[in-house]
């Protein structure tokens, strides 16, 4: 689990974004309609709590995730906090019950312990060009999005998602960037040559190239499998101590880069017919819901969130009922 207390933050896609000496960026939404004061007021306190390292690195994660979104198409995507009446705009986790923490372990019981009481936010991603799209925020656990384009072509999902490390090095960070297959490319090599080729270089340099990024490999069978062709999911130090320069630095230019093949993927795509289009929006209705609850991470966010609220975000992530 990516448990050790990184504070984290998302993307401020269709949002006009103010720069403030304190917090990373305070978030103002074109649409008058959508009230994000909520959401930021509550961050920007959890913010001013949390130590450094990590309060650096959550500004900067903000800004790799805001940067690479814009560079994916962000200024035609808007935020929808609507989701189950507003009620994951803005929120604090329950966290485990006392019993809960007394049936584990101790060393797992005292991260648990600091994991309650995290603020939290999860948005729907809205745009002609997606059929659905996600971000998400927690302060001290993980920063993520995924955009699924249209079933009106076949462009890969875009994903990335950034968490801390191991509780025994705080300062190390996770990172998962890559554009998910919608189609078999066990079967169809054009497919994959198409739409990972160009980014195979950056995967390889980055997952057995560059000393600075360790690959990982998840303990998971379903994760394992879904890794996509270049797929990148390393770790790495994210709090400017490499010896050979700034590791995070290096995420931040990839992901700006895939954001922007996959822009120019989607504005390419050749759109496909009436029966194609809609297998593929049942398929990938399918992967949301498989997706949403088979993370290898899901006991954990059960743990924090409390049934009730994991299972909404859960539906937020894999676009059903209540979520729309």
């Amino acid at each position: 689990m990516f448990a050790s207390f990184l504070a984290s933050a998302t993307t401020a896609w269709a949002l006009v974004s103010v720069r403030t000496p304190r917090a990373p960026r305070r978030l103002v939404a074109r649409d008058a309609a959508l009230d994000l004061a909520a959401s930021e007021e509550l961050f920007a306190s959890y913010y001013d709590q949390a130590p450094e390292p990590q309060r650096s690195t959550y500004a900067k994660a903000w800004s790799i995730v805001e940067a690479t979104f814009a560079a994916a198409g962000g200024d035609a995507m808007a935020l929808d906090a609507s989701a189950f009446g507003g009620a994951l705009a803005s929120f604090t986790t329950p966290g485990p019950s006392e019993a809960q923490l007394e049936a584990m372990p101790a060393e797992a019981a005292a991260i648990m312990r600091k994991l309650s009481d995290t603020a939290a936010s999860y948005y729907r991603v809205t745009s002609p060009d997606l059929d659905w799209g996600t971000c998400y925020r927690t302060l001290n656990r993980e920063v993520g999005a995924r955009l699924w384009p249209s079933a009106r072509t076949d462009v890969p999902n875009l994903t990335l998602y950034f968490g801390s490390g191991s509780p025994a090095n705080p300062d190390e960070l996770f990172m998962r960037l890559e554009c998910v297959p919608r189609r078999d490319v066990a079967v169809d090599a054009a497919y994959a040559e198409a739409y990972y080729a160009p980014f195979t270089s950056t995967c390889l340099e980055l997952m057995t190239g560059d000393d600075r990024f360790r690959p990982y490999v998840s303990d998971s069978p379903y994760a394992r499998g879904c890794l996509a062709p270049s797929g990148v999911r390393v770790f790495f130090d994210g709090a400017d101590q490499c010896a050979d320069g700034d590791a995070l630095a290096r995420a931040e230019a990839a992901a700006l880069e895939l954001g922007g093949l996959w822009r120019d993927q989607l504005a390419a795509a050749a759109p496909l017919d009436a029966e194609a289009s809609a297998a593929m929006a049942a398929r990938d209705a399918k992967i949301r819901r498989v997706a949403a609850d088979s993370s290898p991470d899901n006991a954990n966010r059960a743990l924090v969130y409390g049934d009730d609220l994991f299972a909404q975000t859960k539906d937020l992530l894999a676009g059903a009922a209540g979520a729309l």
